[in-house]
């Protein structure tokens, strides 16, 4: 039998002495969060199964669990005692007056209330204020409070684990709703709807996207959201049937919806487009909802209690229809056709640019290069967008070293004993923030199949949020062509590479080899084209982009010139034009494996371009 670190005493259940459990492994005890508001008290309904520690009301729906002691294990160490109080009731008429919802919902949710120092925005000076407390459990266990004074402002419990706030409430259930606030979810659990979860923290938004919205009322992606918060919870939606995404209607809301259903797949998901709802103000004006709290209040507990029967779906799988595209197709007419994302390499870019969906060979000749340059590639783009990406290298093992690379690549300093110019131990500790927010390396002993890692790329993109899968090389990985020709096999993976770029909306990098130049040619051979890399005629038409990584001058030492050449693009107007004859020259750091362009070095330069994660905009409640 497990053991647990809290009692159900602690949750104020009171099992009835000699209780016997029924059929199912049920005792029965008074609900302590609803019987003060029931006209019949001390009924029974509250149902407890004393071998799964887990209880459940049949009146208010309150539920839980005990946290086993093996789970908790280190997990956040909050004491309610020392940091909650009761609602009091200047907070209690605000949530009835201003938003309509009841104490009762609040106490079923576990709201509680807080003297709490927190940063004003209007005066920037940090003050002790009464402020509510939401409380997010996972297991029964704390594992965030989240502080909200009467003016928006907002603080976080130093040490908490940032996840989706009514994790409780879901873990049991086959769909549930995903909402954009605190607030917005007391609303749907008072409309009856229990298995609500509220993501932690507001949405990134560029000014681009924002301003594009604006006018337009159509939203462009400039930046994937790094929604980490799902990364150790991603099991309680991956077993879900079917999950409604009832977030915000403007920008940042449209913006996440768009996010979580590329996260856990389109076939599962609904959306619910608050903005069907619309409201007069006391002059007769009309208003659309932004979200569940909006249609509460203004309109009414009824209307939001039908809010499932008014869901939209994501087009159907395979099946794409003009309409499905109708919108992308008017913002590229109405605004020209929208350019793939920066490298970082000023050169590079009018040739080669990021775009989402293609899958993208980096070809050349064994040790010129290939893998450096495309973690010089990744990490600017971390840098730049805040991207995920994993990479499978077996020929560049053991990890630690592929690691030690990325944090030269990063910091720009050698990891190397006896230089000057070496990573101390503050940008050792900055790296290894860095990589592991942005980076996982895969490695099997036995190795992968294509397909096996295609499925291991499907799982990081549900469990991580990956936007991006890195393969060196290809030939490392374990074909088998039973019987097939090359030509056919790579035919037929190829074509799921590619599918699995477009369906998840990916960047799929792959590193390829042509066979070893001939010998008279060795020693310091011209760059191979696509059509040399091995079964070249396949790639060069199924693949999207190409590139070509080539030492200038291998027979010299002190010559560390480096030819790029883009010898494929899809789209020409949206990625670049290939090089032809005129390869981008870049020059590459041997101290810190940065490739530079010229004197300028585009780490330095794209530096602070990115906002963190930690600094996002945090809208309405």
């Amino acid at each position: 039998m497990s053991e647990y670190i809290n009692s159900f005493e602690d949750f104020g259940i009171i099992i009835p002495p000699n209780s016997k459990p029924d059929g199912s492994g049920n005792v029965y005890a008074v609900c302590p969060v609803c019987e003060p508001y029931r006209k019949k008290k001390n009924e029974k309904k509250l149902s407890v199964h004393l071998e799964r520690s887990v209880w459940n009301c049949h009146h208010c729906g309150w539920h839980g669990n005990l946290t086993s002691k093996n789970w908790v294990k280190d997990k956040p160490d909050f004491h309610e005692k020392e940091l909650f109080i009761e609602i009091d009731p200047v907070i209690e008429q605000f949530f009835l007056e201003k938003r309509k919802i009841t104490r009762q919902t609040l106490d079923v949710c576990g709201v509680k209330c807080a003297m709490k120092h927190i940063r004003q925005k209007e005066s920037g000076e940090v003050e002790k204020v009464l402020s509510m407390a939401f409380i997010y459990r996972q297991y029964g266990h704390i594992m965030m409070v989240k502080y909200r004074d009467r003016k928006k402002n907002f603080a976080i419990e130093e040490g908490s684990k940032i996840i989706p706030w009514g994790l409780d409430w879901i873990q049991h259930e086959k769909e549930c709703f995903i909402v954009e606030g605190e607030l917005d979810r007391l609303s749907m659990h008072q409309a009856g709807f229990y298995n609500t979860v509220s993501v932690p923290t507001g949405t990134t938004i560029s000014p681009k996207e924002r301003k594009h919205f604006e006018e337009t009322g159509k939203l462009i992606i400039e930046n994937h959201l790094n929604l980490s918060y799902f990364d150790s919870c991603y099991e309680y939606f991956e077993k879900m049937e079917t999950i409604y995404i009832a977030t915000d209607d403007d920008a940042p809301g449209i913006k996440l919806r768009m996010e979580i259903a590329r996260r856990f797949g389109t076939s599962k998901c609904r959306f619910i487009r608050w903005s069907q709802y619309i409201y007069k103000d006391e002059n007769g004006k009309e208003h659309t909802c932004k979200d569940a709290n909006d249609v509460h209040r203004y309109i009414g507990e009824e209307t939001l209690r039908n809010c499932k029967d008014d869901f939209e779906t994501y087009p159907i799988d395979n099946v794409i229809t003009i309409e499905d595209d109708w919108s992308a197709l008017e913002q590229q007419y109405m605004f020209g056709l929208t350019r793939g994302k920066s490298t970082g390499y000023i050169a590079l870019d009018p040739h080669f640019t990021w775009r989402f969906g293609h899958t993208v060979a980096v070809n050349g000749w064994p040790n010129n290069g290939k893998t450096v340059f495309a973690f010089n590639l990744m990490i600017l783009s971390s840098i730049l967008y805040d991207w995920k990406w994993a990479a499978y290298c077996p020929e560049n093992y053991p990890t630690a070293d592929l690691y030690s690379m990325m944090v030269e690549i990063f910091i720009g300093k050698t990891m190397e004993l006896g230089y000057q110019n070496r990573v101390n131990r503050t940008d050792l500790i900055a790296a290894r923030h860095f990589i592991r927010n942005h980076f996982m390396l895969i490695n099997n002993e036995s190795g992968f199949t294509p397909e096996e890692l295609r499925n291991l790329s499907k799982q990081l993109i549900l469990q991580k949020g990956i936007v991006g899968m890195y393969k060196d090389p290809w030939n490392a990985l374990n074909h088998n062509l039973g019987g097939m020709s090359l030509d056919s096999y790579l035919e037929k993976e190829l074509s799921a590479e590619v599918r699995l770029s477009v369906n998840s909306n990916i960047i799929n990098l792959i590193a390829v080899h042509p066979p070893t130049p001939k010998d008279d040619d060795r020693k310091n051979p011209s760059a191979p084209s696509m059509f040399q890399i091995t079964g070249g005629a396949v790639w060069s038409k199924k693949i999207y982009d190409i590139l070509c990584v080539h030492i200038h001058n291998k027979e010299s030492i002190e010559d560390t010139s480096t030819e790029i050449h883009v010898q494929k693009t899809k789209w020409h107007k949206l990625v670049g034009l290939p090089t032809r004859n005129n390869p981008v020259m870049l020059t590459f750091n041997r101290s810190n494996n940065r490739y530079l362009e010229g004197a300028r070095d585009p780490f330095n330069t794209n530096r602070d371009v990115n906002v963190p994660a930690n600094q996002m905009e945090i809208f309405d409640f």
